[in-house]
């Protein structure tokens, strides 16, 4: 017994510890990119800073495309079916190609859109405006990362995942160096140096896929209707539509924000930046639940999932217990590290105690977001979201006329807790299979 629970722990770790590197390695090497066009000028940081979050929404609307691959090749790698598994990322890559398209035929209507909701002057506009153009282009590219992604993590593949990161993201600023920079294009260089790595990214991750699955082929696009195409397509617009509402979720705590005041809108940035390092920790363990979940669930080995769920919960809970133990001791050395402005520093020490709390509180949607995704139930995370966001949205109504910032922080942390809460109520249908 104790010999299989330092087996599952060693495996958990192996697959955590690489996901946590490759979480982490996105927003610090972004640090880089804009430090690099920092030395452009301050229109050129704008302009960069509207298209990179115009694609961050886009893009991120498509992240159903890896979760849902996770947790499909997941369980087929769990039972042992290879050729189930090549079928699922072949149709997978069908979606992800489709996808890419669609959104470059929208790309017009989209760039109007998400120019008009982030309102940028005129002359930010129209740098913003070319680096878009060219973005969009890199749609097909993302979205096939994002399946290739999902089928390395889901066949116990951690380590190839960090190798496609990094190397996307090194490329990326080499680039961005060389052709913004070293070349003088600006924002237009900055823009293709992006767009070339990207699509490295994606060929890079294809070599890999060929490596694991060696019957994969690209080109066999394939979309004929079956059982299997229709649990996918069904799954990938449960999640869909489950991303919309997180992201609404965020993007309405932002606005409120802003609408109290402009302080309170680079407190809240700031902090919640602290929540975000939070999930680039706690979400490699998930990660880890989602292969491990999927692999036992594949095998309908029952014993073997409760013994996943339990340690990879109690893992993160651990992990949530430091980063809050973190945040209580050096939470506002962590924030003065951030920003140097005196009055945000002061403002931010009266809302650090929801961001102490908040691991404690957000934890349990972490961890079952990765047991559900690994056993591919996506309805239940749907509906999941949408009780907590309808939740969230009385609590704001109610909190936040009379608490203002704090009553937006109580109702924020209010969904992260029901986020995990209607997810457990609904656990013993996973560990009831047959």
């Amino acid at each position: 017994m104790e010999k299989n629970l330092n087996s599952l722990i060693r495996s958990i770790f192996y697959i955590a510890v690489p996901m946590i590197l490759s979480n982490v390695s996105a927003p610090l090497l972004g640090l880089v990119d804009t430090a690099i066009v920092g030395r452009i000028g301050t229109t050129e940081i704008g302009s960069v800073a509207i298209g990179a979050t115009t694609f961050s929404l886009i893009f991120s609307s498509f992240v159903f495309l890896r979760i849902c691959t996770t947790g499909y090749i997941a369980q087929s790698w769990g039972s042992k079916n290879t050729a189930e598994a090549e079928n699922i990322i072949q149709k997978t890559i069908s979606i992800s190609v489709a996808c890419g398209l669609f959104v470059i035929l929208l790309s017009i209507p989209l760039k109007g859109f998400f120019l008009l909701l982030l309102g940028p002057s005129y002359e930010i506009r129209s740098l913003a405006e070319s680096y878009i153009n060219i973005r969009f282009w890199s749609a097909p590219a993302v979205f096939l990362t994002y399946v290739i992604l999902g089928s390395l993590i889901g066949s116990n593949k951690p380590f190839h995942v960090v190798t496609i990161t990094v190397f996307t993201n090194l490329v990326n600023v080499f680039l961005d160096l060389f052709l913004g920079v070293v070349l003088g294009y600006g924002v237009i260089g900055i823009a293709i140096g992006t767009l070339i790595s990207e699509w490295s990214g994606a060929i890079l991750g294809i070599v890999l896929i060929k490596q694991v699955f060696p019957e994969f082929k690209l080109f066999s696009f394939n979309l004929k209707f079956s059982q299997l195409i229709k649990k996918m397509i069904l799954s990938n617009i449960d999640f869909f539509i489950r991303t919309i509402l997180l992201l609404t979720s965020i993007m309405l705590f932002t606005a409120i924000g802003a609408r109290i005041s402009d302080l309170i809108l680079a407190v809240n940035s700031i902090l919640i930046l602290l929540q975000m390092f939070l999930s680039y920790g706690i979400d490699g363990f998930a990660q880890a639940a989602e292969v491990l979940v999927g692999n036992a669930y594949g095998s309908k080995n029952k014993s073997a999932l409760k013994r996943v769920i339990l340690i990879t919960g109690l893992i993160s809970f651990i992990v949530a217990l430091l980063y809050s133990l973190v945040y209580f001791f050096l939470g506002l050395n962590i924030v003065s590290l951030i920003t140097n402005i005196d009055e945000v520093i002061d403002a931010s020490k009266h809302y650090l105690p929801w961001i102490v709390i908040s691991p404690i509180i957000s934890f349990l949607s972490f961890h079952l977001d990765g047991v559900f995704i690994g056993a591919a139930r996506t309805r239940v995370m749907r509906n999941a979201m949408l009780i907590s966001f309808i939740i969230y949205l009385f609590a704001i109504i109610l909190l936040v006329p009379v608490l203002e910032n704090h009553g937006l922080w109580i109702a924020f942390l209010i969904f992260l807790l029901f986020r995990g809460v209607t997810l457990a109520v609904k656990l013993k249908s996973i560990i009831s299979i047959k």
